[in-house]
């Protein structure tokens, strides 16, 4: 689940509120496994920043991760 919500908010075309449903499935897959609460505390944090990211400007959110991938 977790790169099927980073795929989906970094596409412009894909709505808010999918990518909303996926990062809550994310979070959902996460707590099936053991974890390490500090790295789970980043990582949700960084996933909801990019979700406030995408509300504000959609395309925003592909053009800094394709920038950051290169």
């Amino acid at each position: 689940m977790k790169q099927v919500f980073l795929e989906n908010v970094c596409d412009p075309d894909v709505s808010l509120d999918r990518c909303i449903n996926n990062y809550r499935d994310y979070l959902e897959e996460m707590q099936q496994e053991p974890y390490d609460s500090i790295i789970a505390t980043r990582t949700v944090r960084r996933y909801a920043e990019l979700l406030e990211v995408k509300a504000v400007d959609p395309r925003s959110v592909g053009m800094s991760t394709c920038l950051w991938r290169d």
